[in-house]
């Protein structure tokens, strides 16, 4: 049984789900130069929103994993088929859920990336961690630069 003779789940999803991404993509560019402004309230709702939808994807792709165990509709070649087509759907590593959601999931983090270039929030965390460092060389009784 192969995904030419029986198109697996992944073929529509990932086709609805690429030109989200490339359009996320553009935009992530857009605001990695100061093309894009967010303020920084908007963008912490935001990715506060995200988190859990990554987290949920997250939680379904290790899920997903259980899916790759043989269904039992009887020991006959109909059973056998079915079982083997829906564990294919649910599965296959280039036409099953498991591809899609793992391609979303990164969608979502590019998507959160985009939203911390454009409300500047890179630069933060960047002066938040120089910020740490100083404060733990200091407490070490040495000098940082």
């Amino acid at each position: 049984m192969t995904n030419e003779n029986f198109p697996g789940f992944a073929a529509p999803a990932a086709g609805a789900l690429a030109p989200v991404a490339g359009e996320v993509a553009q935009v992530r560019r857009k605001a990695e130069v100061g093309g894009l402004r967010l303020d920084v309230e908007s963008a912490n709702a935001l990715l506060h929103r995200l988190a859990v939808l990554k987290r949920r994807a997250a939680g379904l792709v290790a899920d997903s994993a259980d899916l790759n165990t043989p269904l039992r509709f009887g020991d006959n070649w109909v059973g056998e088929l079915m079982s083997a087509r829906l564990r294919m759907v649910a599965s296959d590593r280039s036409g099953g859920v498991t591809s899609v959601l793992t391609a979303f999931t990164k969608v979502l983090t590019d998507l959160e990336y985009t939203i911390r270039a454009a409300a500047g929030l890179y630069y933060t965390t960047d002066q938040e961690s120089a910020s740490e460092f100083r404060r733990a060389v200091e407490q070490l009784g040495l000098e940082a630069e």
